[in-house]
């Protein structure tokens, strides 16, 4: 064998050993499966059934709507669907999650390269400030490689433009105005819920003023006037 030729098979080996070791590194210890998953769309047909709502009242000056929710693992898979469906990030739709101990574990296929199917897995740990949602987020991995801060701020900036958050080290921050009318209190994690103290402003003119356009864009503003004008008719004659 030939001196070049010695030299392109140590090469080789060398390549070839050196993927080795990152398809292991990327290959998870335990792997998820989320290929059974049944999402849902959160819409407003589903909000409608409110089975997620534990206790809500309404209260005065100004009006608003003030109780708990409770949001099970699976309605929470459901709302990380709608999201990613939403925002167009269909490689992060499909998700294990874990509820406990304070923490949101969530896990789901990912594919690095174009080549290598592997799995990423994290912890959030969501808080409030000043109002704003604040969730950290801690034990980040990419198979068995564990993410720093400032590579895990480098990948989330890439989705920054397709969804409306801050960015800051290994913690994402929604300002409250995105979630008006919804104003959030507390936020509890326990096993298998998260519970969520809130407020809910009520705006009965935008509230009226959307209900008479959904009336006049369907044609049903006519037919009650039309009724109304025949029962005028009939109590006259």
């Amino acid at each position: 064998m030939g001196k070049v030729a010695k030299i392109l098979l140590s090469l080789i080996v060398i390549v070839l050993v050196l993927a080795g070791i990152v398809v292991y590194i990327l290959t998870p210890k335990e792997r998820y499966d989320v290929s059974s998953q049944n999402n849902k769309i959160i819409d407003e047909e589903y909000l409608s059934k409110g089975s997620y709502i534990n206790s809500m009242e309404v209260v005065k000056n100004p009006l608003r709507m003030v109780g708990k929710i409770s949001v099970s693992e699976e309605e929470f898979k459901n709302l990380i669907y709608t999201l990613m469906q939403k925002h167009g990030i269909n490689e992060l739709e499909n998700n294990f999650v874990e509820m406990k101990n304070g923490k949101i574990k969530v896990a789901g296929p990912y594919e690095v390269f174009g080549l290598v199917n592997s799995q990423y897995e994290l912890e959030l740990r969501p808080t409030l400030k000043d109002g704003n949602l604040v969730v950290s987020l801690e034990n980040v991995k990419i198979g068995k490689f564990k993410l720093s801060d400032k590579m895990l701020e480098k990948i989330l900036s890439n989705y920054n433009k397709k969804v409306p958050f801050e960015v800051n080290g290994n913690k994402i921050t929604l300002e409250k105005s995105y979630l008006y009318p919804i104003t959030l209190k507390n936020i509890s994690i326990k096993k298998g819920n998260v519970d969520l103290d809130m407020e809910v402003e009520i705006d009965l003119k935008s509230q009226i003023n959307g209900a008479l356009g959904y009336l006049k864009d369907s044609g049903k503003v006519q037919d009650i006037l039309n009724h109304l004008i025949n029962l005028k008719k009939t109590s006259v004659g």
